[in-house]
């Protein structure tokens, strides 16, 4: 596994914790990592490059409108006012190399020198957008985190942009 940073960053030492998704049914955990990423003013440092994870594109899923950055399969922000690291993980991993993934995010992590690492997994279906939220504010409780103080949902979160296509545009009701 390689970490590519941005232009002119690198991953901050005092970012000592790390918060990693695992992909899971429904994604909450994923959800979390952009609820994290959106409302602490999480910077994106670099993304990962390992061959073990299947490639996607996508676009800037956290700015107030899309810019064209490109979302990567896995990208690194710091969150400096929290002293947290969040990788976030878009695409699966190959089938039957899920082990080689585990190995080759682990000497990435031991030679970061990461204290603490929380892996959010939470299974659930259907809208889970609620589940986030209780997951995100559980994450912060358990690691003492400055809890986000912009935000829409309860005034505590940001809610990324990538989150209002979710589920698409509204139905037009005319069909019915």
């Amino acid at each position: 596994m390689e970490f590519v940073p941005e232009e002119g960053k690198h991953l901050h030492e005092d970012c000592s914790t790390l918060i990693l998704p695992a992909l899971s049914i429904g994604n909450v955990g994923q959800l979390v990592a952009d609820l994290l990423i959106s409302s602490m003013g999480s910077e994106r440092v670099g993304y990962l490059d390992d061959p073990n994870v299947l490639p996607c594109v996508g676009n800037d899923a956290y700015g107030p409108f899309p810019q064209g950055d490109l979302a990567l399969p896995l990208e690194a922000y710091d969150s400096l006012s929290n002293a947290l690291t969040i990788i976030q993980q878009r695409s699966p991993v190959v089938k039957g190399m899920m082990i080689e993934f585990a190995k080759n995010m682990a000497d990435f992590l031991k030679a970061k020198g990461l204290k603490v690492t929380c892996l959010l997994c939470y299974c659930s279906e259907g809208d889970n957008i609620s589940d986030a939220f209780q997951l995100g504010d559980a994450v912060c409780k358990l690691l003492q985190l400055n809890h986000p103080i912009t935000g829409i949902e309860s005034g505590k979160w940001r809610v990324p942009l990538s989150w209002m296509t979710v589920y698409g545009p509204p139905l037009d009701v005319s069909i019915f």
